[in-house]
């Protein structure tokens, strides 16, 4: 039997994890994966507000949903709301899935540039954007509310189309 490389297991794995729209019988779901990920979580009743306004997704498996992401359109500008994947799923490419799936639903939608922002200590997820093309635009002081107290946000940037 030959040796699989990890990208290679990764493929195979995300080969069982279906990307779709989000609907409101996973709004439960996606709540609790926010409040796994996040000291300070968004409301139940934002994800219910954003699932009529913005266009969100999940990744799925087996009827479990193991990741979100939600963005929204401001003319030509996408912005990355949220994005959260399950614990045991991380590292796993799926982060990079949804972020590619949403920037290219947004390009479809002609948006020319993209926007998020992420807190400054989350260097996975820094890691992740800068790879996808953003780039840090400025740092907004005391963006997050954390238990004890503030955390500032990294605004990064990425071009989507030209001018």
């Amino acid at each position: 039997m030959a040796n699989i490389t990890t990208q290679q297991a990764n493929t195979l794995l995300q080969g069982h994890i279906h990307l779709r729209a989000m609907q409101n019988k996973d709004l439960r779901a996606v709540y609790k994966l926010e409040k796994l990920g996040q000291p300070r979580p968004w409301p139940g009743w934002y994800f219910r507000k954003q699932l009529r306004s913005a266009s969100c997704w999940v990744l799925e498996q087996q009827g479990m949903i193991v990741g979100f992401g939600i963005f929204s359109m401001v003319k030509h500008w996408a912005h990355i709301m949220n994005m959260g994947i399950a614990p045991g799923y991380r590292r796993q490419g799926l982060g990079r899935r949804m972020m590619l799936h949403m920037l290219g639903m947004a390009s479809r939608q002609h948006a020319r540039y993209c926007w998020l922002e992420v807190r400054s200590t989350n260097y996975p997820a820094i890691h992740l954007y800068h790879s996808l093309g953003f780039r840090k635009k400025q740092l907004r002081k005391n963006y997050y509310a954390i238990p004890s107290g503030t955390m500032n946000a990294v605004v990064m940037v990425r071009k989507l189309q030209e001018d």
